[in-house]
C-alpha cells in the first residue's frame, strides 16, 4: 500500500503565512536605523526593526544620552524633555494623505532614564 504525501491546501496556506511573517521583522541595526536616505520615512526599514526593540529590554534604564547615541536625534521631543518620538513610518496609499503614521515613543523618568516605550499609530 502506497500513501500519498500531498499537503492539504489549508496546510500550504498556513505554511506560506508562517514563512511570510518570519520575513516581516529583522534584528535592530543601529547603522541602518540612523541612515536617512531620500524618502526614508516612506520605507519600512525602521518598521521591520522596531519590534526587536519593543520586545527586548534593551532600552530600559538607558540614559537620554545613550538613547541619542543608539537611535540618533528624535523627530519629535516634548518641551520638558520627558518624551522623545522617533518616526517609524509614514505609509501612503493612492493619495497625498497618509494611511497612517507610526512613532516609537520613549518616556524618561526625572533622572533622565528610560522608564517606558511603546509604538503609536496615528490613522
Amino acid at each position: 500500500m502506497v500513501r500519498s504525501t500531498r499537503l492539504s491546501p489549508a496546510l500550504l496556506i498556513l505554511l506560506a503565512v508562517t514563512i511570510g511573517l518570519l520575513g516581516c521583522n529583522e534584528p535592530f541595526n543601529e547603522e541602518k536605523w540612523k541612515s536617512k536616505g531620500v524618502d526614508w520615512q516612506l520605507s519600512d526599514s525602521r518598521e521591520k526593526m522596531v519590534q526587536d526593540l519593543v520586545n527586548s529590554d534593551t532600552l530600559l534604564g538607558l540614559t537620554k544620552g545613550e538613547v541619542y547615541q543608539m537611535l540618533g536625534t528624535p523627530e519629535l521631543q516634548a518641551s520638558n524633555d520627558s518624551t522623545m518620538q522617533y518616526l517609524i513610518r509614514e505609509k501612503h496609499g493612492w493619495n497625498i494623505d497618509p494611511e497612517y503614521i507610526k512613532y516609537f515613543t520613549i518616556k524618561f523618568d526625572r533622572n533622565d532614564l528610560v522608564k517606558s516605550y511603546h509604538l503609536e499609530k496615528n490613522e
